[in-house]
């Protein structure tokens, strides 16, 4: 059930960053940052952020450099929900968000209870 919920929030966090788009021809979910990406994406994307935005993302960034996948993923849900962020900031961080709950969801799959835990935390 609480699996269920997180998902379901998942989704719902892109479908609403979706909606930011909807004047684009766009028909698609933008595809996932892989791990190698996301230092140098959010590098560009929030140099001109202010100051709690740009700890915020370069808490991510290190959490991700160190495989702290709860962590990050706890970042960057934080992130998503930050208003100030630009468009591009979205995109970044919607991608960003796909791929860390996809590297959470396998983690716990191969049976890391930290990971279980995050999930079963997250989704309370």
């Amino acid at each position: 059930m609480k699996l269920e919920i997180l998902k379901f929030t998942f989704v719902a966090s892109l479908a609403g960053l979706l909606f930011c788009n909807c004047g684009r021809n766009s028909s698609s979910a933008p595809p996932p940052l892989s791990e190698e990406e996301i230092p140098a994406a959010f590098s560009t994307e929030f140099k001109n952020s202010d100051k709690e935005t740009q700890d915020a993302a370069n808490r991510y960034v290190t959490d991700v450099k160190n495989h702290d996948l709860p962590a990050a993923f706890d970042d960057i849900q934080q992130l998503l929900h930050t208003p100030s962020l630009t468009e591009e900031q979205r995109v970044v961080v919607a991608r960003s968000l796909r791929t860390t709950s996809q590297k959470l969801h396998d983690a716990a799959d191969n049976g890391d209870e930290k990971a279980k835990q995050a999930i079963a935390s997250f989704s309370r």
